[in-house]
């Protein structure tokens, strides 16, 4: 009876969730395994179709979760994670797999905030208290790590500061040469093993929940200081962190 509950719920939820936002696509075959890797242990999962099974530890929680199926039509798959994460996939059968490894990311859970979130022509409001404590990492000059240095632009990073689910990295961008450096984009990727084996190489993107202060360019011969906030991460085993940063209407690009 509660598994009967539980499925009538989590098809709820893929029904709602399906008309808020479209569902990324798993795919998956008897022949190779799928591995999800999550943020948080797997609590429950639920997939809609007999030919498709998703297995996980259940005795000893973890965030390893693995997708196979049979031939057969498309249906779907729901995962709710310890810390109340609701993740919701298409899958499908695939009789050839482009990659067999995929790092899930909690921007893509569908709790409250991001079901209910506002039209994409609103802008959401930034909580006081996270432009407060972005003002008080800059005040108090926190100190930064310099990376490597590429052709006169240096970018410099803190020590991640973590408050209420939420990752704060203060970063500076120093300009060393003799044009003005016009930023398009700085984006924070999360690595898994080696870039020189390429098989077992992944990486993906940290997607920012607020940017504080970050200037559209940096003056010849300056340095510019400003915090960025992310989704709460953390680092397990073989696992970094690399920096890419990207020029507008240039190609002084790089990664650090």
């Amino acid at each position: 009876m509660k598994f009967i509950v539980f499925f009538l719920l989590s098809t709820m939820c893929v029904s709602f969730a399906w008309s808020q936002q479209p569902l990324d696509t798993l795919h998956a075959n008897e022949r190779q395994v799928l591995s999800l890797f999550f943020e948080s242990p797997i609590q429950k999962a639920v997939v809609g179709a007999p030919s498709y099974a998703f297995t996980f530890n259940r005795e000893t929680l973890e965030p390893l979760g693995l997708l196979q199926a049979t031939p057969g039509p498309e249906s779907n798959l729901l995962v709710l994670t310890q810390d109340g994460g609701i993740y919701s996939f298409v899958v499908a059968y695939r009789d050839s797999m482009a990659h067999l490894t995929r790092f899930v990311s909690p921007t893509q859970s569908l709790t409250a905030d991001s079901i209910l979130a506002p039209p994409q022509d609103t802008i959401p409001m930034v909580p006081s208290e996270v432009t407060r404590i972005c003002e008080q990492l800059l005040a108090r000059k926190t100190p930064l790590k310099p990376r490597k240095r590429q052709l006169g632009i240096r970018l410099l990073t803190s020590e991640p500061f973590y408050h209420k689910g939420r990752v704060y990295l203060t970063y500076g961008l120093e300009n060393r040469t003799g044009i003005d450096y016009q930023i398009e984009g700085l984006t924070l990727l999360k690595t898994l093993g080696n870039s020189t084996r390429k098989s077992s190489f992944q990486e993906r993107e940290l997607a920012p929940l607020y940017s504080h202060q970050q200037p559209g360019i940096v003056p010849q011969g300056s340095m510019m200081r400003f915090v960025v906030v992310y989704p709460k991460f953390t680092l397990g085993p073989h696992e970094s962190v690399a920096f890419r940063l990207t020029e507008k209407q240039g190609s002084r690009n790089f990664r650090f």
